[in-house]
């Protein structure tokens, strides 16, 4: 079991000092600085969870309509856009890896647009 704790922690240092993870964090601390930013990105992500949060059910149609266009001020707004670009690359990071532990386990998960292996 040590072994395993031992390439995780390995696996951390790696994860934190990779590319994906740097452009993460300095777009994280640029988003925080931006007070419009700020906002915006916390309100899509609670209007994101909330129609998370209702799986199985039709979603309403205004709610859609507002998540959509809230995702179009966010991308329309640099350092928005920025820290959701960062954030996507570090989650498919996050999932290639899930997906290599997974086939060394004999699984196989689906690959994702943009997946390098």
């Amino acid at each position: 079991m040590a072994g395993i704790l031992d390439l995780a922690t390995r696996l951390g240092k790696a994860l934190k000092e990779s590319p994906e993870n740097q452009a993460y964090q300095a777009a994280y601390k640029r988003a925080k600085a931006d007070r419009k930013a700020e906002a915006l990105l916390k309100d899509l992500a609670r209007r994101q969870m909330e129609m998370a949060a209702a799986p199985g059910q039709r979603p309403d149609p205004a709610k859609v309509k507002e998540l959509e266009q809230l995702a179009k001020a966010a991308q329309a707004n640099p350092v928005a856009r920025e820290y959701l670009e960062a954030e996507a690359r570090l989650n498919q990071l996050w999932y290639e890896i899930l997906r290599a532990v997974a086939r060394a386990l004999g699984a196989e998960l689906p690959r994702t647009p943009g997946a390098r292996g």
